[in-house]
């Protein structure tokens, strides 16, 4: 069995582990913030207003830091210098973004085909000298399907420019 600890000990104990699952989930600014105010835990103003000394650990008669000054000094640190982002894109991201903008090519290259197809055959329909019901039905068709074509185009060449857009930057 373990020695009994006094209440203060495992109070202390006990704040600091919950408080370090708490930080751990903070942001940056907020982790300096809470470590500040967890060092302030326990200490009591004097009538001047200055903070009371450090507790002395009882074994060395030396003062005890808190156990937060070590990681907020560590997290000001890394707070303090600059995030250097690169520029540009990696190989792999551009060897990706070539694959998707040839597979766009032989879709726009695919869709012109259809489009021509349909050209011919609005023209056909159009040649017959007497247009019947069906006659009109399928012209109506064949130009849905052809603006159809031409919207597809549209969003496939604005695709292929977002994606040139990428690999010049």
């Amino acid at each position: 069995m373990l020695p009994e600890q006094p209440l203060t000990t495992l109070l202390e104990s006990y704040v600091f582990d919950v408080s370090t699952k708490f930080i751990n989930r903070a942001s940056p600014h907020n982790q300096a913030l809470l470590i500040n105010l967890f060092n302030t835990i326990g200490k009591h103003s004097s009538d001047n207003n200055e903070d009371t000394a450090l507790p002395i650990n009882l074994i060395g008669g030396m003062p005890i830091d808190s156990p937060f000054s070590d990681l907020q000094q560590q997290w000001q640190e890394a707070l303090s210098k600059p995030v250097v982002r690169k520029k540009g894109l990696d190989e792999a991201t551009k060897e990706i973004i070539h694959k998707a903008i040839a597979a766009n090519q032989r879709q726009i290259e695919i869709t012109l085909q259809h489009m021509r197809t349909m050209g011919v055959l609005i023209a056909k329909v159009k040649d017959v000298a007497h247009t019947t019901p069906f006659q009109a039905r399928l012209l109506s068709h064949y130009r849905t399907v052809q603006e159809h074509y031409i919207s597809y185009l549209t969003q496939l060449k604005a695709f292929q420019k977002r994606k040139l857009d990428l690999l010049s930057q």
